[in-house]
């Protein structure tokens, strides 16, 4: 009698137990309730066709406020890269003509574009085409980065930029490089005085 009462006992227990489960009636995923599949609530937990076409649409309006940002940066990155290379430029050839005592010059290539040689005041013509006894340094920009160097605000074929073993510029007047570029507002303008020194400034070259 002892073992069927405890037995008896047991299932009043287990059938509570059932009660409690994730299947027993009223719980979360019973049929019937709230969250079970097909119900209302359970269908609203995805997107709809309109909501998905809203965030589109969101997405795309971002994208055409970005792009011109990033184009903008670029353009503006290509500038900087080209100035500050150029100053490394200007810096080296005034320290050579001091440090030799004697005339050092950045010659422009093909208007500018095409990069700058430094060299010796007594290299020349075609010897600048050449690696040889005289040339400095050589510097070549990336293919069609955007950048148009000019010399005092005009492209010149055969321009030279010298400076003498005083350190000063062999010029009466500061000389004006521009770095423009048809993808930015920022451009930047390289002014050498004839001490020899040079400052940097940015500007807008459809405005000038």
């Amino acid at each position: 009698m002892r073992h069927i009462a405890k037995t008896k006992k047991q299932f009043a227990v287990g059938s509570r137990m059932a009660k409690g489960s994730l299947l027993a009636k009223g719980s979360p995923l019973a049929k019937g309730s709230p969250l079970a599949k097909g119900s209302r609530i359970a269908k609203g937990l995805g997107f709809s066709l309109l909501e998905l076409m809203i965030t589109i649409a969101v997405a795309g309006v971002f994208l055409i406020i970005a792009i011109p940002s990033y184009s903008d940066f670029i353009a503006r990155n290509r500038v900087d890269v080209e100035v500050q290379e150029f100053r490394a430029i200007l810096t080296l050839a005034r320290t050579e003509a001091v440090k030799q005592n004697r005339a050092v010059t950045v010659n422009g290539i093909n208007n500018w574009e095409d990069g700058y040689v430094l060299a010796l005041a007594s290299v020349t013509g075609a010897a600048l085409n050449s690696d040889g006894p005289g040339v400095l340094r050589r510097y070549v920009p990336e293919d069609d980065n955007g950048i148009t160097p000019t010399l005092d605000g005009m492209p010149l074929t055969i321009s030279t930029i010298t400076f003498l073993g005083t350190g000063l510029l062999r010029a009466n007047s500061p000389v004006e490089m521009q770095f423009c570029s048809d993808n930015t507002i920022e451009d930047r303008l390289i002014t050498i005085n004839v001490t020899g020194r040079y400052s940097s400034a940015v500007i807008d070259c459809d405005t000038i």
